[in-house]
This record gives C-alpha cells, structure tokens and sequence, in this order.
C-alpha cells in the first residue's frame, strides 16, 4: 500500500480526517512501548496503508529495547549511534540508514537523539509532533535545505505555529506543542495519552458544524415536527371550545312598579 508519505504529498490532511490516522499510529507505537520498545525511527515514510486502510507501523531496524533495570548510557552502543542524515530529497526519499553519529531521521529525531543523547519512548513522542504537525500542513516542522539547519531548528526554534490550519481545535494545538516539547520534562509523557486525546477529539463539535448537526438530525426533526402538529391542534381546541360555549347574559333587576300617591296638605289645597 501507499506510504503516510506519499499521502501528504499529494496534500494537507484535513483534521478530521487526520484523526483515525493518527490514532491508529499512536495505538501502534502504545504497543510497542508497552512492549519496552521504542522505534526510534518514527516518520511518514515508515508508515503505510494496507489494501483496506489500516495503518501499519513498519521498519523497527533502528528499534531499541528498553530494559528499565539497565542505565541508559551502558546500553546505548557506538554501534547503535547512527542516523540517516537527509541531506536532498532523494535521499529522503531512499529511507536507507546509514551510519553516522546520531540515531534516526533528520527533520524526525528529537532533541535528544540529535545530541546523540540516550534516548526513552519520548523520543518516539517527539517524533509522533512531528507527523502530526506535517499531516495538517503538508510541511515537515523542522524541514530545512541542509541537514545541518533541520538539527539547528530542531534544536533551538520552534516550528511555524501559524501554518498549522487555523479551525483545528485549541486542544489539538496543545497536543502537537506538548509532543514537540523540547525538553523531556515539558513533553507528554505517555503515547497512550495522545490517542486518548486525538479519541475525544473525534466527538469535538464547533458552533457551526453543531447547528448543521441539529438542523439535520433526523430526531430533532420528527422533535420539531410534533410540536408543531400538537401546538396546532392545541390552537384549534382553544378556538373550538371559544366558539361553542354557552354566553352568560347578566340580567338586571329593576325595581317593581308601582302607584304611589302624594297627600297635598289642607292648609296648601286652593280654596273654591
């Protein structure tokens, strides 16, 4: 299958779609570290897609077992010291390794691998920023014309934040900047940690797409429907019942009639 490479080549992932992608890769290097495992070699071209869409993590020939009862300076060999120093694209795209003095890819390597520094499974974090960070821009964090530069920037700038989408999620953003922390104690610690962020980034919904979701679900619909259909009826119960009750008609009572006479006193009476 196609390499992770070789899609974002073609162009920049949006980020809902980058999400699966990177939840798959971050399952598979949760593994591996669960496994005492780092890759130490993590980057596009190590990832593929196979005939149905899975992602496979492949190429673990840089991969270091990590034994936590061992001090990482004696089990760090001369011999495992290497790098693939990407000096023109060709040579990016060969994917070869080749000895040298640091171990892994420039433009992928961590801080610590590019000092030639013991490295743990934060390395493969760091790394796992930097595929995360090219996926939605098309541009690999640290890219630069000369090998020395990529470990300069790697080294001593951080990458150009303002390349990265501008909808992504304020929470996404944190992830990519924590994983590419570079000093250890600022990084994310855990792998598993990021795929159960990307995992809740799934449910994320902005103001706009939730309006577009609440227009156009089926439930809030047939919702909506009802209440019309009962404030109608409602409406024409309340006229009915107006038009056929009975009036009130409030009779007045009128004082009986009667003859009254008045007596004229005697003294008042005309005379004959």
């Amino acid at each position: 299958g196609q390499t992770l490479d070789e899609l974002i080549r073609r162009s920049a992932t949006p980020w809902r779609k980058m999400l699966p992608i990177a939840i798959q890769i971050a399952s598979a290097m949760e593994y591996a570290h669960d496994q005492g495992i780092i890759h130490r070699d993590l980057k596009p071209q190590n990832i593929k897609f196979d005939d149905r869409g899975h992602v496979k993590v492949l190429d673990f020939g840089l991969a270091k077992a990590l034994d936590e009862n061992e001090p990482e300076e004696a089990s760090e060999s001369i011999s495992e010291r290497a790098t693939l120093v990407a000096l023109s694209e060709a040579s990016r795209d060969a994917s070869a390794t080749r000895p040298g003095v640091m171990m892994g890819t420039v433009g992928y390597l961590s801080p610590e691998q590019a000092c030639g520094k013991p490295v743990d499974k934060q390395t493969d974090i760091f790394s796992f920023g930097c595929i995360l960070f090219e996926m939605l821009t098309g541009n690999a964090p640290f890219a630069s014309d000369s090998a020395v530069d990529a470990i300069g920037r790697t080294l001593h700038k951080d990458p150009d934040w303002a390349q990265l989408p501008q909808n992504i999620p304020a929470q996404l953003r944190g992830l990519i900047q924590r994983c590419l922390a570079k000093e250890k104690q600022d990084r994310l610690r855990d792998i598993g940690d990021a795929r159960l962020e990307l995992i809740e980034l799934q449910e994320y919904q902005d103001d706009e797409q939730a309006v577009v979701t609440y227009r156009s679900n089926p439930i809030w619909i047939a919702a909506a429907v009802v209440g019309l259909i009962a404030a109608v009826v409602l409406a024409l119960l309340l006229a009915l019942d107006q038009s056929t009750a009975t009036p009130t008609i409030q009779a007045t009572t009128k004082a009986p009639l009667t003859n009254r006479s008045i007596t004229i006193p005697e003294h008042l009476t005309p005379s004959n």
